[in-house]
């Protein structure tokens, strides 16, 4: 369990990284990876969203973002939400 959760972790920084190299293919994939070892990463479904979001992928990207605001209500996404619709 540990283990994935470091492993979890680790992807997450890669994504996080990858999104400042404006590499959005790879961030969503390194989020993505963190999410399957973790669902309950608010970060990195939020993260994850706003990748999405920035490819243009906007159904997906709501749907994270949402995820990651039920996790964690302290991200305050509906203002966001609610001004995209």
């Amino acid at each position: 369990m540990r283990t994935e959760y470091l492993v979890g972790a680790a992807a997450f920084f890669l994504g996080w990284a990858l999104v400042r190299k404006q590499n959005l293919p790879g961030a969503i994939e390194a989020f993505q990876q963190a999410i399957r070892l973790k669902d309950d990463y608010a970060m990195a479904h939020y993260n994850l969203g706003l990748a999405l979001w920035s490819k243009g992928e906007k159904k997906y990207a709501e749907e994270n973002l949402r995820k990651a605001n039920r996790l964690d209500p302290r991200l305050k996404l509906p203002k966001f939400l609610a001004a995209v619709e």
